[in-house]
């Protein structure tokens, strides 16, 4: 039972972990990039799609704890479970009215692409730079299509495409923005390591027969999430478009930092 119970656990994250990134990506293709009124929707999508998230995640801290810790762990997880079946069940009855993007190399496995690139730059490292851009062999990388940074992975021009080539680049360019992001997965880590462990040794009991459990604790990070997306998405962000003329109000960079 403990094994099938680890292998459970196991198999949740993969699968969270499969569909969070796709979830967010796919939601943003709903949208047009180069329509105006489309591209302020797309900015307040990524807000409310969190605002969401931390509803349901408070939401389930708050019952679905409580019935684990007081009723049955059993019912504690089913109940996310069939939750989880309806979800599947609406998203796939608007299969028919979704957006697909119809980008270039969308039928291409973006891994093989990305990887191609590094293995033919790889194979051209001992190629001068006239060799590499022979225009017998391959099309000429003008000024405007590629970028000066990363010149090394120009030398997969000669089977690449300067498409293929600039987004190995650009997977490159992610890799600072990661390791920085390392350090904000480190605390967010602590809501449910620390804030638990914590929690435990509290006197969590509200009223006779009534005791709060400590995985609920974690309810303070979503709250305060959902008590300033509203002041950041309908106060700051209109304020900053102002200043900026950018629909989204500050550029994605600006937000991370």
């Amino acid at each position: 039972q403990v094994t099938l119970f680890f292998c459970s656990l196991y198999i949740i994250a993969v699968g969270q972990g499969g569909y969070k990134p796709c979830i967010k990506v796919f939601g943003a293709d709903q949208f047009d990039g180069d329509d105006p009124t489309e591209t302020k929707a797309k900015s307040s999508y990524f807000n409310w799609m969190m605002f969401g998230i931390c509803i349901s995640i408070m939401t389930s801290r708050l019952v679905s704890n409580y019935i684990q810790e007081n009723l049955s762990w059993s019912l504690g997880f089913g109940i996310p479970s069939v939750f989880m079946l309806l979800s599947l069940f609406l998203f796939l009855l608007g299969t028919n009215s979704y957006r697909y993007s119809d980008a270039r190399g969308a039928n291409k496995n973006p891994f093989a692409r990305i990887g191609r690139v590094f293995v033919e730059a790889i194979k051209n490292r001992r190629k001068t730079d006239l060799d590499t851009y022979n225009t017998n062999e391959t099309l000429l990388l003008l000024p405007d299509q590629n970028s000066k940074q990363w010149r090394f992975l120009d030398r997969a021009a000669i089977s690449c495409d300067v498409v293929e080539i600039e987004e190995a680049k650009a997977v490159l360019r992610l890799v600072p923005i990661w390791m920085t992001c390392l350090v904000y997965a480190i605390v967010n880590a602590q809501s449910s390591t620390l804030f638990t462990k914590q929690g435990a040794t509290m006197d969590r009991s509200i009223s006779p027969g009534l005791v709060v459990p400590a995985a609920t604790l974690h309810c303070f990070v979503s709250l305060t999430i959902v008590i300033f997306i509203p002041i950041y998405d309908r106060l700051l962000i209109p304020i900053a478009r102002s200043f900026t003329q950018n629909p989204s109000g500050i550029t994605m960079l600006q937000r991370i930092g």
